[in-house]
């Protein structure tokens, strides 16, 4: 079987972080009373995006869209 990972990462600096939302970049929200209290004091974060693609159909296609 042919498995295939694709991984993205993009570091994004912080622009308010309260008890229960972190705002980054763009204005993008994240609501977690848990994110906050462990990015408390930080400048930014990296997100990140993977995927796990197995078959030989699934690898045509991936290969032209990573």
């Amino acid at each position: 079987m042919l498995v295939i990972f694709c991984l993205y990462y993009q570091a994004e600096e912080i622009d308010s972080i309260s008890k229960r939302e972190v705002n980054i970049g763009g204005g993008k929200a994240f609501r977690s009373r848990e994110l906050s209290k462990v990015i408390n004091g930080c400048e930014e974060i990296v997100c990140s995006l993977a995927t796990i693609i197995s078959g030989i159909f699934s690898f045509h296609r991936m290969n032209h869209q990573c």
